[in-house]
């Protein structure tokens, strides 16, 4: 079908083609995979009643070949049920188990409950009406993604690390066909389908049909960045978080707008620093600068509208762009120690110095009891903000003291604006300043677990399924904790019982 309708389409462009192939394959799919349900027990019924007649005697040649071929059409049915709930219920976690239909219509089900927006309060009064609830979050999101004036700030050259001659020419270099048909067959297939209906899996099955033109299309980006796409992002995310703490006191912090606010005028004055190509860059801010996004809400995608500022979480590029910008304010720490605005903590025999620990937006910063050196670094974040658009959120942020007077640790939260909190915090997921030996250091893997094994799931998974999650995902839980404590004994009793009793 594909074949014959992309013949007479031939004329258009790849994207317009695209969109004119929505149209029949939405009645192709609703006459061969509409009422999935009803065909399969017409199906089971049929084969029932051939049964029934073998049992009564009624038995020939024709009949055997008869339900061997209604058992291999069910069978089909089957797997093409199973693959649709399955990636309507986006879970990782179940690879190979037969029929795991209620399994992941469950999950589809939970998702779609918890995702629901029943009522919305706007500007102080309750709306319960689906189409105002619509308006105004696609209205929020509007406003989040709008870029306001704001002055243009870069920093001096030498800061960020640049890249050789050679890594530069291998950027910039075209891209075969063959790097395009690999970098397809790496994506995921049943992911899915964006709100143009496809996902990877139909470009894989039809590359033979399709393969020359998609080529072609990303072909033509490549020697022409300014050939723009529109790129319809339906899946948003809640902001991440940034940490920042102290020595002799440990200030938590939570930046907010994390994707949302970076700047793109910066994301290019960093490309610029590290001196990648001018060609490269224009294909990076292209895609970075043409992306519409429209909200999902309650099923029913908004519509679209352009984003001014801020990196999409779920792109690709996104863990290297946002990695590059708060690399920066990596540089700029170690810069400001080196000069002697920021005193690092020295800590152990060897007289370590110590001024901040990062991984990509989680962050902590150490430092002595000194007035100076929090001023600084209030000052730094402060300029680093304004250069890139990424803030603290200091409400959410907590200042943990070590060995230090009331009073001037009020002082400092003051100064701050956050909040005094104490040992132990949690960074990158594990408990810092927890003894691993205490059974409520490892509560959040048992609650995990637990999690994990619900009532609906023991209710829902055969047993080969419930061995499967049990090996999968229960036994990879204590991983990260195991990789730096010793996990106590009642907690490894406590972990084998609950698995027990899911089987």
């Amino acid at each position: 079908m594909v074949k014959e309708e992309w013949r007479g389409l031939r004329e258009l462009q790849f994207t317009e083609i695209m969109k004119a192939l929505t149209g029949p394959l939405g009645r192709w799919h609703k006459d061969n995979f509409g009422e999935m349900d009803k065909k399969i027990l017409k199906l089971e019924e049929e084969i029932k009643k051939g049964d029934g007649m073998v049992s009564n005697g009624v038995y020939d040649g024709t009949m055997e070949a008869r339900r061997k071929a209604l058992v291999t059409c069910c069978e089909r049915w089957y797997v093409r049920k199973e693959i649709h709930w399955k990636q309507m219920s986006r879970s990782r976690q179940a690879k190979e188990m037969d029929r795991n239909t209620r399994y992941f219509h469950h999950i589809a089900s939970a998702r779609r409950r918890n995702n629901r927006i029943d009522a919305l309060i706007v500007n102080d009064r309750l709306v319960r009406n689906q189409a105002r609830i619509k308006i105004a979050v696609r209205e929020f999101y509007k406003d989040l993604y709008h870029q306001g004036s704001s002055p243009l700030l870069g920093f001096r050259d030498g800061l960020v690390k640049r890249i050789d001659e050679e890594e530069y020419m291998t950027l910039e270099a075209m891209h075969s066909t063959e790097e395009i048909r690999e970098a397809v067959w790496d994506c995921e297939s049943s992911k899915v389908p964006g709100c143009d209906g496809y996902n990877m899996n139909f470009i894989k099955r039809c590359w033979d049909k399709i393969g020359a033109e998609f080529t072609a299309f990303v072909m033509g980006f490549f020697q022409n960045p300014s050939y723009r796409q529109i790129l319809i992002l339906y899946y948003l995310e809640g902001a991440s978080y940034e940490d920042e703490s102290s020595d002799a006191r440990i200030s938590r912090g939570d930046s907010e707008c994390v994707c949302e606010g970076v700047k793109r005028s910066f994301v290019d004055i960093v490309l610029q620093k590290i001196e990648f190509g001018r060609r490269w860059r224009a294909w990076v801010m292209e895609c970075v600068t043409t992306a519409s996004i429209s909200v999902l809400i309650n099923g029913s995608p908004s519509k679209p509208f352009k984003m001014e500022r801020g990196l999409r979480q779920g792109d690709p590029l996104f863990p290297f762009l946002f990695v590059l910008v708060v690399d920066v304010l990596h540089r700029m720490v170690g810069e400001a120690v080196r000069i002697g605005r920021i005193f690092p903590l020295v800590v152990g025999r060897d007289s370590v110095e110590l001024s901040h620990l990062q991984f990509a937006d989680d962050t902590i910063l150490f430092y002595p009891p000194e007035n100076e050196t929090m001023k600084n670094y209030k000052w730094l974040l402060r300029w680093f903000e304004l250069m890139s658009g990424l803030s603290i959120n200091y409400e959410k942020s907590s200042l943990i003291p070590i060995n230090f007077e009331e009073l001037w640790v009020q002082h400092m939260c003051s100064l701050w604006g956050c909040k005094e909190d104490t040992l132990p915090v949690k960074y990158l997921g594990i408990p810092l300043g927890a003894n691993p030996r205490l059974v409520k250091t490892w509560k959040p893997i048992t609650d995990k677990v637990e999690d994990k094994l619900s009532l609906w799931k023991t209710k829902v998974l055969n047993k080969a399924g419930k061995v499967v999650l049990i090996k999968s995902v229960l036994n990879s839980l204590p991983v990260y904790y195991l990789s730096l404590y010793k996990m106590p004994k009642p907690v490894a009793k406590k972990l084998i019982s609950l698995q027990r009793r899911f089987l």
